[in-house]
């Protein structure tokens, strides 16, 4: 959905109110978004990082991010990288079993 802080169509609800860490998040997952899906998986990647470490809990960030780790592991397998694809999905692993610890 555009203009969706995530750039994979799922809807994201705001909270009633939102402290100046979750609005910072917001903002900095919503610019990673627009990254993302400019093709700049490394850029959107940081940007995701430094919103997940405002807000570690954010599902949706954490999700946003695994997914840039993933679109980073494909660049590099296709650049026959194999050390570079194997850390890359590594770090989506451990997003993922990061954020099922928050269920």
């Amino acid at each position: 959905e555009k203009g969706s802080d995530n750039p994979f169509g799922k809807k994201t609800s705001p909270g009633a109110s939102q402290s100046s860490g979750a609005s910072d998040a917001s903002l900095l997952n919503s610019r990673a978004a627009a990254l993302f899906n400019s093709g700049k998986f490394a850029e959107a990647a940081a940007l995701f990082e430094e919103a997940l470490r405002l807000r570690p809990d954010n599902k949706i960030v954490q999700d946003n991010l695994s997914r840039a780790y993933v679109e980073l592991g494909r660049n590099e397998l296709k650049a026959n990288n194999r050390t570079g694809y194997q850390q890359h999905f590594e770090l989506a692993a451990n997003i993922y079993i990061r954020a099922k610890q928050y269920k």
